[in-house]
């Protein structure tokens, strides 16, 4: 299996579970990394709409919301899954986090994701270089009966990066902060 066949899988199984939270699930979606003011104080680029290569990365799989056709951006990204399989370096893992990083500074909301598949565990030089992921599964097999236990972590990303927004603008007060780490 490909790593674009692992996505599909993937993608394919989160559709119909994510439907009815009100979402959509695609394969190679670009998403912006930059916003620029230039000299005659235009935002570039001109729309939202997100193109591969003018200031924009793909990702293997985006889950988000649609909104009104007069935004300046036709989706909010909620959550990035970048998929790997078996193996991630030490390049893979100071690439993609960086991407997180970047993806991030234009919606603050994102919760990014590695899945790395037919993986027993994260290895060490993941954990200390994947410094921006917000959530790392090693998924054992590369099947659909394995990601039930994904779609449970998928659902508590979603429902964060929906909360994030009112804890950016200090309309709910904030007493903890906390990265999780689950040992299993």
């Amino acid at each position: 299996m490909s790593e674009k066949e692992f996505a599909e899988l993937v993608a394919d199984f989160l559709r119909p579970k994510l439907a009815p939270k009100g979402v959509s699930v695609q394969t190679k979606k670009s998403l912006l990394y930059s916003l620029t003011i230039d000299e005659a104080g235009t935002v570039k680029p001109k729309t939202g709409e997100p193109i591969r290569g003018q200031d924009a990365f793909e990702q293997d799989i985006v889950i988000y919301e649609e909104t009104s056709k007069e935004a300046y951006s036709p989706v909010i990204p909620r959550v990035v899954i970048e998929t790997k399989l078996e193996r991630v370096t030490t390049h893979d893992a100071l690439t993609y986090s960086q991407k997180a990083l970047r993806l991030k500074a234009v919606y603050p909301y994102l919760r990014y994701v590695l899945l790395i598949g037919g993986a027993n565990n994260i290895a060490p030089r993941v954990l200390k270089h994947g410094t921006d992921f917000d959530l790392i599964f090693a998924l054992q097999m590369t099947n659909a009966e394995n990601l039930e236990g994904f779609i449970t972590e998928i659902n508590q990303e979603l429902d964060l990066s929906r909360k994030l927004p009112a804890a950016f603008r200090a309309d709910v007060p904030i007493k903890v902060w906390r990265r999780r780490i689950q040992w299993s």
